[in-house]
């Protein structure tokens, strides 16, 4: 199992001349992130490529084929409603599957994609909407649409806001108590897919003819900063960048189409988006969604994923918790956990120095596995 993570104020670098930096290498980048998408979706068509919980239901699968073709229907659908190529659309959501469906239907039209965390502030909100010219803006639920909604007057640039979830309860959206202006500027996501394959049959080879104009200096999303230190601040970010930064993955992450990672981190982050979501696109491996960080041992657990990507908070709050359990058993099994532990500590420690560990070091470390490191695990 691979853990990959990312300490306080690390940056993940996003280079100066991607299509220079590739010729040098010799490495055969394709052109852009959506070429990258549709080409793994035309290889594994059968295979899964997300994994999500739908309300209490168990984890259920969706194929690249049929991901691809919502996707595809998406594009489309935002095409129809006016979205050009080089413009942007925002994404007000909690991660999830939606959340890499309506990115890359972003992407696919040489659009580029602008990510609010969902805990933002209106104020913040709205500046980002507005310094990034968003003309359309996703939403996951019914309160991200209201907060949307309450600003709405002060986004000239916004032509639609697309409501992601089905609203609650079995409800329709001519069911939620919105104005006439605010209705029509709500569409529904199965709405955005139906004008989608209408749109397509007009104009079949226009989504193929944006990818394939769209190059690596090309912006891929725009990515702000929390707002923590000011005003929110936006890193423009290319294909080239993003496409770089995944070769190199390859070489320190080697994971594939068996490999099943588990997310539970903002895809308003960087780290999240290009190590988690393009990451997985060009590798093939199956994206799963936590129902969220504080479900993330039940998660783990039905997911088995052979990838998690985590930052020190994370790790910080599985040692205590681990801690918490050793301090808080009987004094004779407390005593056994630490002396496991601390064989543990010894067999690590002779591995890093590349040494062979001694016959009685690793009779012992047979033993703390068997009577508490696999429980640990």
């Amino acid at each position: 199992m691979y853990i990959l993570a990312l300490g306080h104020g690390a940056i993940i670098p996003v280079g100066q001349n991607p299509p220079a930096y590739v010729t040098t290498r010799g490495i055969n980048v394709p052109q852009n992130i959506a070429s990258i998408f549709y080409e793994r979706a035309a290889s594994q068509g059968a295979l899964p490529i997300v994994r999500f919980k739908e309300g209490k239901g168990p984890y259920r699968d969706t194929s690249w084929a049929d991901f691809a073709r919502m996707v595809n229907e998406l594009a489309f659908g935002l095409a129809s409603l006016g979205l050009e190529s080089k413009t942007s659309a925002a994404i007000f959501s909690p991660t999830s599957h939606l959340w890499v469906a309506a990115d890359m239907a972003i992407i696919s039209n040489g659009a580029f994609s602008i990510p609010l965390y969902p805990t933002c502030s209106d104020a913040d909100a709205e500046f980002i909407l507005n310094n990034s010219e968003a003309q359309f803006l996703f939403v996951a639920n019914e309160s991200l649409l209201k907060r949307s909604l309450a600003i709405r007057e002060n986004l000239p640039n916004l032509k639609k806001v697309v409501l992601m979830a089905a609203p609650s309860r079995g409800r329709s959206l001519s069911d939620l108590n919105l104005s006439d202006e605010d209705r029509a500027l709500v569409i529904g996501l199965e709405e955005l897919q139906e004008l989608g394959r209408q749109f397509k049959e007009e104009k079949p080879e226009l989504i193929k003819e944006r990818i394939a104009a769209t190059g690596l200096e090309d912006l891929a999303t725009v990515i702000y900063t929390s707002g923590t230190t000011g005003t929110p601040k936006g890193a423009m970010i290319t294909h080239g960048n993003i496409a770089a930064i995944l070769e190199d993955l390859k070489v320190i992450i080697p994971v594939g189409a068996a490999d099943v990672y588990l997310a539970y981190l903002p895809l308003s982050h960087v780290f999240e988006r290009i190590c988690g979501e393009f990451y997985c696109i060009q590798s093939g491996g199956v994206y799963s969604f936590a129902e969220g960080i504080e479900h993330m041992a039940k998660n783990l657990a039905e997911v088995q994923p052979t990838m998690v990507l985590v930052v020190p908070r994370v790790l910080e709050r599985i040692y205590n918790k681990v801690k918490a359990g050793i301090d808080a058993s009987p004094k004779n099994k407390k005593a056994l956990a630490q002396w496991a532990i601390n064989v543990g500590k010894e067999m690590l420690q002779c591995r890093s120095n590349a040494q062979e560990p001694s016959l009685m070091l690793r009779a012992k470390h047979y033993v703390a596995t068997r009577l508490v490191l696999t429980k640990i695990k």
